[in-house]
């Protein structure tokens, strides 16, 4: 997002009278300067303007996509060469682990993993080691655009919470009705895919997201249910003493946020039956219950 320059003129000549008129509003050698910077060389004298950062255009991208980011149309006004970068996320949704990765070039990256928006500035240096003193920003929002999509997350880390889409009144692990990391596409609806359902993220290791989308869902009534598995496995189990979470999971319909819903979790092998959604009209039956239960054998 480009930020006009403005200039202001402090004197001119009125009538060919050489009388200097003040304008109040300080002469151009005011420029502000990073007090951190060395000096120029010139003495203080023609000291140069800022350079202006451009952090590119606000985006909508789907949720788990790769955001590269492009600062390449940053410039300095008086012509001097932009030679350092300064990318920062200053704000990100809740439950996400995204990071910059090469926030000090002009095309850094992220991974948009939780649903949201991410807030994003960039500030640049030219070659006389002057800095802009107003970052621009970016905005990023992570906004499913598909029919029907739901989203774990927790806030505890080293633990493994699993996220499962039902058919109506079908069985928790069943072969056929239930969608979950160990049955990822199961074949529902009319015929096609369109309407199949895909899980498709899996984290075990904290936070989440775990994702399930239905790009055009069949009508009637699906279940979810949030399954507490354990430790993740990679540095030993805690299957005496794992710690408690809050899970919570987003509904998304159409790419709006319709409901979102919480529930402490405090044993390994609890399963949490969420609630129920009905489509096409979105209607969502909140359940709560939470309930002990074994694990999938045939997965493990």
């Amino acid at each position: 997002m480009r930020r006009a320059l403005l200039a202001t003129a402090a004197s001119f000549l009125l009538l060919g009278v050489g009388c200097k008129i003040d304008s109040g509003l300080g002469s151009l050698d005011d420029t502000a300067v990073d007090p951190d910077d060395t000096n120029d060389g010139n003495g203080g004298d023609n000291v140069p303007g800022e350079p202006v950062a451009d952090a590119g255009a606000d985006e909508v991208v789907p949720p788990l996509d790769e955001v590269a980011l492009d600062g390449s149309d940053s410039y300095d006004p008086d012509g001097f060469k932009i030679e350092k970068y300064r990318w920062e996320m200053v704000s990100r949704p809740p439950a996400s682990s995204a990071e910059l990765r090469e926030a000090e070039s002009a095309w850094p990256s992220f991974n948009a993993d939780v649903a949201g928006k991410y807030e994003i500035t960039l500030s640049v240096q030219n070659e006389k080691g002057v800095w802009d003193s107003t970052p621009d920003t970016v905005v990023i929002e992570a906004r499913p655009t598909v029919g029907f999509y739901v989203q774990l997350t927790w806030d505890a880390a080293g633990i493994d919470l699993d996220l499962h889409l039902l058919q109506q009144n079908a069985a928790i692990w069943s072969a056929t009705g239930d969608c979950y990391w160990c049955n990822s596409n199961p074949e529902w609806g009319l015929g096609g895919v369109l309407d199949d359902p895909s899980f498709d993220k899996d984290n075990r290791t904290g936070y989440g997201p775990e994702t399930i989308t239905i790009q055009a869902p069949a009508n009637g009534v699906y279940d979810v249910a949030v399954h507490y598995y354990g430790e993740d496995g990679l540095d030993g189990e805690c299957w005496e003493a794992c710690p408690g979470t809050v899970a919570t999971v987003n509904f998304y319909n159409n790419g709006t946020l319709t409901h979102t819903v919480s529930k402490p979790l405090s044993q390994v092998l609890q399963l949490w039956e969420v609630g129920s959604v009905d489509w096409p009209s979105g209607t969502f039956t909140n359940d709560g219950a939470v309930r002990s239960v074994g694990i999938d054998a045939a997965c493990e």
